[in-house]
């Protein structure tokens, strides 16, 4: 075990070079330096990158949708989860656990610190903290390159409403809330998702802060009934967008059985 000062990118690019089975990386925030020597493992190793999608952050520039699409077609196994903060890097058998973010300043602009190991059962634990999103159960979302690309009219959108002062995002005890004061321009944005997004999200608009599914199946079977008739198909369904919306932080479970919208709300 030893000490890593910065830069990290020093690390990650010795031990990239010399990679051959996997590499796996937890960030929240990823850009174009880490793809830059992603792509260096396409058809070498398999690499798992677990970060955060959340739309907001994407539209405020934090990280960049595209960077992620870009992994994703090296073979990229592309995993979320919206509360990630871990920063973990595996490389065949080493690891290292630090405070760098994937980024430039992570790499090299930040005063940055982490810890190496080789040691196999801490090696292997690592791993499988990564594989399940350092969560006690459940896994993370894998996102497909068709599921990448559908968030980019929404973050594209989003952005330009920030940048024309139309819309604004902020914090409170309860979360990070997308604020759009008109009602016209919120369901505009909604339309840019792909269709059962839209759809579950048209909804949730049409909800209070807080919803059951059994609130949302209802408002969604009512408005959209013609196009899908059969309603036992619903349920599945929409809850699946609940948690496509929670990932990309849209939504967040308030307490069991409720949820909590984080789009729409005014301060």
């Amino acid at each position: 075990m030893r000490i890593i000062y910065r830069p990290t990118e020093d690390w990650f690019k010795q031990h990239v070079n010399r990679c051959r089975h996997r590499c796996l990386v937890a960030s929240p925030y990823v850009t174009g330096i880490l793809a830059a020597y992603l792509s260096r493992l396409e058809d070498r190793a398999q690499i798992t990158l677990l970060t955060r999608v959340r739309i907001q952050e994407f539209a405020l520039g934090a990280c960049d949708i595209e960077v992620l699409e870009r992994i994703a077609s090296f073979g990229a196994r592309i995993l979320s989860e919206p509360r990630l903060h871990a920063k973990v890097y595996v490389v065949d058998d080493t690891a290292l656990v630090t405070s760098a973010n994937a980024t430039l300043g992570g790499f090299e602009g930040n005063y940055e610190c982490g810890i190496e190991t080789t040691d196999p059962k801490q090696v292997e634990e690592l791993v499988n903290a990564i594989e399940r999103g350092f969560r006690k159960r459940g896994t993370p979302r894998l996102w497909s390159d068709t599921d990448l690309f559908g968030l980019e009219q929404p973050i594209y959108a989003l952005a330009k409403l920030l940048d024309d002062g139309l819309a604004h995002i902020y914090e409170d005890p309860l979360g990070e809330y997308v604020c759009i004061r008109d009602a016209a321009e919120r369901n505009h944005w909604a339309m840019k998702f792909f269709y059962w997004t839209r759809v579950a999200l048209l909804g949730i608009l049409r909800l209070g802060d807080e919803f059951t599914l059994e609130e949302l199946q209802t408002i969604c079977f009512d408005k959209f009934v013609e196009e899908f008739p059969c309603k036992r198909a619903w349920k599945a369904k929409l809850h699946k967008e609940l948690t496509v919306l929670r990932d990309i932080g849209i939504v967040e479970i308030a307490r069991p059985g409720r949820y909590r919208r984080l789009v729409g709300k005014t301060e």
